[in-house]
């Protein structure tokens, strides 16, 4: 358990920079001991170390099958990152409406997962920022202006409209 709280949770973060949310209340929460999570992550070693690392990493092959097999037919389905790497079955991805070629909110998406299908997703923390602009291929310039830009959707479809990479990697699903 944390002794002491770090700077907060963030709203956003690049390489150089960071800013944490603006409401104390929760940009304070992230820094809460997660006492139960402890207790998780006990009985997560638990199960691991009776079951094996062997059947853990056999059924991680078989998702991460599965998934190259289903993901990529699915049109509205942006899958990011590459796919030529050893991984787990952890993805990152956009949902576009086709009719509108909109992004659909990440927290939209990851509340109708879970709600809908049981699919553990997160959504709403930008503290992984220069990953996903890694996987975005956005140079400095972008970055840099990317936490001024309108906030949700607004914001993919500007990147959408003005960054040929996205453009490339959608096309890529059609």
């Amino acid at each position: 358990v944390p002794h002491r709280p770090g700077g907060g949770t963030v709203d956003f973060v690049t390489r150089d920079s960071h800013q944490y949310e603006a409401d104390v209340e929760t940009r304070e929460e992230g820094g809460t001991p997660a006492i139960v999570d402890c207790i998780r992550c006990g009985l997560v070693f638990r199960v691991k170390r009776t079951i094996g690392d062997r059947v853990i990493e056999n059924r991680e092959a078989e998702l991460l099958r599965w998934a190259w097999q289903i993901l990529p037919d699915m049109e509205s389905v942006l899958l990011l990152g590459n796919r030529q790497q050893p991984r787990l079955p952890i993805f990152s991805f956009l949902v576009v409406n086709r009719e509108t070629g909109l992004f659909l909110h990440h927290n939209f998406v990851a509340i109708l997962l879970n709600d809908l299908y049981g699919v553990q997703s997160r959504a709403g923390c930008a503290c992984a920022g220069p990953y996903a602009s890694d996987l975005l291929e956005f140079d400095q310039q972008t970055q840099n202006r990317y936490p001024y830009l309108a906030d949700g959707i607004n914001r993919l479809k500007y990147c959408m409209d003005n960054y040929p990479k996205m453009k490339e990697m959608c096309r890529e699903n059609d």
